[in-house]
């Protein structure tokens, strides 16, 4: 399933550079199953389509606040810009990045239609989100079953976004020389821009020229090539906070003002937020990754360690999230995880809460 969804996106990918040269992309695998982490069945999948020719003609733009805020602008290297960027580029040289969503969303909405898009794939289109809608939304969603002797018929969702990604790009303000987990190969992956949709953009005049960074092939590197037991500790939290293991919790109103509500543990409690967790016990301790290195763990120290890990990644997040209300990013420490519903959350009364 795996290499048919590979092989079928990079088939859009290409058919996109054909129709539109200025949106010549590579691809960017993202996601669980791209980290190796997936919990369950292959049927989510996440790409970022990277746009070559943008991220070769823009030079990133930092600003005062991108520490805090996480997003930078991109300006042309030309003034005036070449021709095929005129759509996408205002007379200041900033990309307007809902022009670039807009279209790219056209040409997915003309790709995925097309009968040839599907040949010799064992994919069945059953469904797309182009964003069409009145607000739109942060990704290009379609939904595809898969046709074959092996997980016959399973239902697959499919998330696309387009994104710059200037090879090896850190912002100014990250130091990447005292991050124990910076390894060459880690900050070789930079970062990369994701363009913000209409539903993520904030009030801000200019927030129609923001990009969003993301250090998702720094994270991506990592992970692929941490020891399979610490992968396997992230993995086991993410299936604790599933609505198969855990309970939901009912939160009380008063009865007047207020109704209560119930909450599923994986609602509020994200896999970014466990796999930051995880990143930053790697960093604070780090013999545990040459511990099972070395020691070369099996049996039961293996599940001990697992189980041990685990644990230590839910209390990380009570510590961050529960007493310094602050949960960075491992790579962008200014960068807050945590939004306002999930401080509230995490600050309810216990004696309010009831298992449902």
């Amino acid at each position: 399933i795996c290499r048919g969804m590979t092989s079928l996106m990079e088939t859009v990918a290409q058919r996109m550079g054909q129709i539109e040269e200025v949106f010549t992309a590579s691809l960017f695998p993202s996601g669980s199953v791209a980290e190796g982490t997936k919990t369950g069945k292959p049927n989510e999948f996440d790409f970022i389509f990277c746009l070559t020719k943008f991220a070769n003609s823009c030079d990133i733009v930092e600003e005062e606040i991108s520490k805090t805020s996480g997003l930078v602008k991109a300006r042309s290297r030309t003034k005036p810009p070449p021709d095929e960027f005129s759509h996408f580029i205002d007379d200041t040289g900033f990309i307007i990045t809902q022009n670039v969503r807009v279209v790219f969303n056209e040409l997915l909405s003309m790709i995925i239609r097309e009968e040839a898009t599907w040949k010799n794939s064992n994919f069945v289109l059953n469904g797309i989100c182009d964003g069409s809608e009145d607000v739109e939304r942060p990704a290009f969603s379609v939904q595809v079953t898969w046709m074959s002797c092996r997980h016959k018929q399973l239902d697959i969702s499919v998330d696309m976004v387009p994104a710059i990604y200037p090879q090896s790009w850190w912002p100014r303000y990250i130091e990447t020389t005292t991050m124990p987990l910076m390894t060459k190969a880690v900050k070789d992956g930079g970062c990369l821009l994701l363009a913000l949709s209409q539903e993520e953009r904030g009030p801000e005049e200019d927030s129609e020229f923001n990009f969003r960074i993301s250090c998702l092939p720094a994270e991506k590197t990592l992970m692929v090539n941490l020891p399979q037991v610490t992968k396997d500790a992230y993995v086991l939290a993410k299936v604790l906070i599933s609505n198969e293991a855990s309970p939901a919790v009912t939160f009380s109103g008063d009865g007047v003002t207020t109704k209560d509500y119930v909450v599923h543990p994986s609602s509020v409690i994200k896999s970014y937020m466990l796999k930051n967790c995880l990143f930053h016990i790697l960093s604070e301790e780090s013999s545990l990754i040459s511990e099972c290195q070395e020691k070369m763990l099996s049996g039961r120290d293996l599940t001990k360690f697992t189980v041990n890990l685990t644990i230590k990644i839910f209390r990380k997040l009570q510590q961050l999230a529960g007493e310094e209300h602050m949960l960075p990013v491992y790579f962008l420490p200014s960068q807050n995880i945590l939004n306002y519903e999930d401080l509230m959350i995490y600050h309810n009364d216990p004696e309010e809460i009831q298992k449902d």
